[in-house]
C-alpha cells in the first residue's frame, strides 16, 4: 500500500511512514516511563492470628514501609 508523499520538517516521508515513525517513538516513551510507577508501588499482606490481624508491608525494591497506617472497616 502506498500513500502519498508528504513533507514533515523539511524531509518527504511516505505517509503511512509517519504513522509507524509516532507509533515507535511513543511506544519507547511508555516502555520507559513505566518502570518508574512500579518503584513506588507498595505490597501489603494481611493475615489473622487469633483474634488480631496482622499485616506487613513492603515496597517493590524489598524495603520496608515504616509509619503506615492501616485502616480496616466491617
Amino acid at each position: 500500500m502506498k500513500g502519498f508523499k508528504a513533507r514533515v520538517s523539511g524531509l518527504w516521508i511516505m505517509d503511512y511512514g509517519l504513522w509507524i515513525i509516532s507509533g515507535v517513538i511513543i511506544f519507547l516513551f511508555l516502555i520507559l516511563t513505566s518502570s518508574t510507577v512500579f518503584a513506588h508501588k507498595v505490597s501489603i499482606y494481611a493475615y489473622a492470628e487469633d483474634s488480631m490481624v496482622f499485616a506487613e508491608g513492603y515496597f517493590a525494591d524489598g524495603s520496608r514501609s515504616r509509619n503506615s497506617r492501616i485502616a480496616c472497616q466491617l
